[in-house]
């Protein structure tokens, strides 16, 4: 499943009533921001559930590509299969970090050891 949206041009003078039925992109554009966002969350819950929650969804706009939406439980599959391979005890350093913020490592510091030999011989 991919999203794929044609939307019309924003009504002078701000939101106008529109009919649901006849113009759903615009009636949902004029909602309130906070609607807005609720109809999104929505509608990117049926996409990742219609994905079975393990798929990208791609997403473009009058023919603009935007991007892919990666769900969480395809982005740790993905992550799984082609990202770093971590030692216990570099995983268990990351953990720690997560739970101890103030007491973390620097971007600097996790690129050189990605870079590492340590790193190199983990893939």
């Amino acid at each position: 499943m991919s999203a794929t949206v044609t939307l019309p041009a924003p009504a002078a003078g701000g939101r106008a009533k529109i009919d649901p039925e006849a113009d759903p992109v615009g009636f949902v554009r004029g909602l309130p921001d906070e609607q807005q966002e609720a109809v999104f969350v929505s509608i990117l819950k049926a996409l990742i559930e219609d994905s079975g929650g393990k798929g990208y969804i791609p997403v473009e706009s009058n023919g603009e590509w935007l991007r892919y939406f990666v769900p969480p439980a395809a982005a740790e599959e993905l992550f799984k299969k082609y990202g770093p391979k971590l030692s216990p005890e570099r995983e268990a350093e990351i953990q720690r970090a997560f739970e101890n913020p103030g007491r973390s490592f620097t971007v600097e510091e996790t690129l050189e050891w990605l870079n590492s030999e340590e790193a190199a011989r983990l893939q």
